[in-house]
């Protein structure tokens, strides 16, 4: 969209500045305005395609009070720029239609801007309608017009960026765990993807709130109301991320103060593993998986207890203790049946995928080599 805009305004800028340059000689003063006007918004397309470098954040990562609720917003300028740009366009494409279908003359133009800023009002409107346009609270999440889902029935988050011509869109995602109790509260699309996905669907284009900040709110109150494992994954943008993975520390982190304890959970759920290339499928097995080790490791540990009770009812001695330990390390851990055969799932869906985008890549390329050769060789 950036991209976008600063190409307009290049071109509205030569426009200008080549009118100015042509009418010099006839209208010395207008001519002067209109060079400054194009040399403007030769600027204004410089700093809105110049890329920033990012700011290396100092002190401690601005992570919202535990139990304060977080409202995310859409900032005002982008969305009205956004409506007066597409409402100037609007006009422009409607002047040369109505006035074939009209015929008013000069009086076209009023008829015109009221078409531009319906257009662009309508735009405002969807884009500013919900506030706040996100919202995070013990209660649950609640999106844009849509009802509060629990934590409980929220079982995976993730944050991914999609690059499209230059320009980089970012979305966040919900799994839910009962998608069918919600699929009638919600309409249109949103039903369809949770019928289809078992997906909640957000675009984070606009909003006012850093996309690690919203990320750990979410994964930070849907892990602690599950008992076993939840699927989270971070892709996005913040300017936070390296200061995060930087930060973490590891090792006994019950001595670590509360705050310290937060990073380190947000760090583990940046890399839980759920990307953006896992369908539903592979979503549902990861998940499984996740759940089966944990049991896995439960009953291992469990067992383990079991061992040294019977070791120090039976006077065993230091060394047959920790010839005990050594041998029940999660290293030493056997995959049970359950396990084995979600990794063998995992592995074959991992394989489908390659040869399903190789399948792909093949059919593309065979009709560019047809499409060169029936263009230009024959």
């Amino acid at each position: 969209m950036k991209k976008l805009l600063a190409l307009l305004l290049i071109i509205v800028g030569a426009l200008i500045l080549g009118a100015g340059l042509m009418s010099f000689a006839v209208r010395p003063r207008g001519a002067v305005l209109a060079i400054g006007a194009g040399v403007l918004c030769w600027i204004v397309a410089w700093r809105v395609d110049r890329k920033r470098v990012p700011v290396v954040p100092e002190g401690e990562m601005p992570l919202p009070p535990a139990d304060a609720p977080l409202d995310i917003r859409r900032k005002l300028a982008m969305p009205i720029a956004l409506s007066i740009f597409m409402g100037a366009i609007a006009a422009v494409i409607a002047f040369p239609i109505l006035d074939d279908g009209l015929r008013l003359g000069r009086q076209i133009w009023p008829v015109a801007l009221l078409v531009g800023a319906a257009v662009g009002g309508a735009i405002a409107w969807t884009l500013l309608r919900h506030s706040p346009y996100l919202r995070v609270d013990a209660s649950g999440f609640t999106g844009p017009g849509q009802p509060t889902v629990p934590w409980r029935d929220i079982e995976g988050v993730r944050i991914f960026g999609i690059a499209v011509k230059g320009q980089t869109n970012y979305f966040l995602q919900l799994r839910l765990a009962r998608a069918d109790k919600y699929a009638d509260r919600f309409s249109g699309l949103a039903r369809w993807r949770l019928r289809k996905q078992a997906l909640l669907h957000y675009g984070l284009k606009f909003i006012d709130t850093d996309q690690l900040v919203l990320f750990e709110a979410i994964a930070r109150r849907m892990t602690s109301a599950h008992d076993a494992p939840v699927l989270t994954g971070f892709n996005g943008d913040s300017k936070w991320l390296t200061w995060v993975l930087t930060h973490s520390k590891f090792g006994k982190q019950d001595y670590e103060p509360v705050w310290q304890q937060r990073v380190n959970a947000l760090s583990r759920a940046i890399h839980g593993g759920w990307s953006q290339q896992d369908d539903a499928e592979a979503s549902t097995l990861k998940l499984k998986l996740a759940r089966a080790e944990k049991k896995q490791f439960d009953d291992h540990f469990a067992r383990l207890d079991q061992k040294l009770e019977s070791a120090v009812a039976g006077q065993a001695s230091a060394a047959d203790i920790e010839a005990l330990f050594q041998s029940s390390l999660p290293s030493q851990v056997v995959d049970s049946a359950d396990v084995k055969a979600l990794k063998d799932q995992l592995a074959l869906k991992a394989r489908k995928v390659k040869r399903n985008n190789f399948i792909t890549m093949g059919v593309v390329g065979v009709f560019l080599i047809l499409y060169v050769w029936l263009k230009f060789v024959r």
